[in-house]
């Protein structure tokens, strides 16, 4: 498993919670793109939490290029966001902009279709779960 993050506080975090585990990586990154070091066409699955929600347009596009490097033809991406076309999604989006508008960002699942298959991947189902939903993609090849 190969775990990525900005966060340098996180990092040193990380390695230490997994420092027993030889299958696990650590890696830090940019912020804007996945690390140099990890390998094009290595991954069966790329899964990212909390990610998306707080990534400008432009910001994901990077990343989706990156995911798609690195995973493997067919390959999987799991990744969550906020859709303000869903009726959970708008609430959110309207009850939590006083206090964390500056924090979260929310995407129409169409916007994302469309950077994916920018990249060379394919949407294979978007699955909502409370205000959250998740968009799965494949890789083609």
């Amino acid at each position: 498993m190969i775990l990525v993050d900005h966060s340098p506080w996180m990092i040193r975090f990380l390695e230490s919670y997994f420092r027993s585990e030889p299958r696990v990586e650590v890696l830090l990154n940019d912020g804007q793109s996945l690390p140099a070091a990890m390998r094009d066409n290595s991954l069966d699955v790329f899964f990212a939490a909390g990610t998306l929600v707080c990534l400008k347009l432009g910001i994901i596009y990077l990343y989706a290029r990156d995911i798609a490097r690195v995973l493997k033809p067919g390959g999987v991406a799991i990744l969550d966001y906020i859709d303000p076309t869903t009726h959970l999604g708008w609430s959110h989006m309207m009850s939590e902009a006083q206090k964390l508008g500056y924090v979260y960002t929310y995407h129409a699942g169409h916007v994302l279709d469309h950077v994916f298959e920018t990249v060379g991947c394919d949407l294979v189902e978007r699955i909502p779960v409370e205000k959250s939903t998740y968009l799965v993609v494949r890789k083609r090849g």
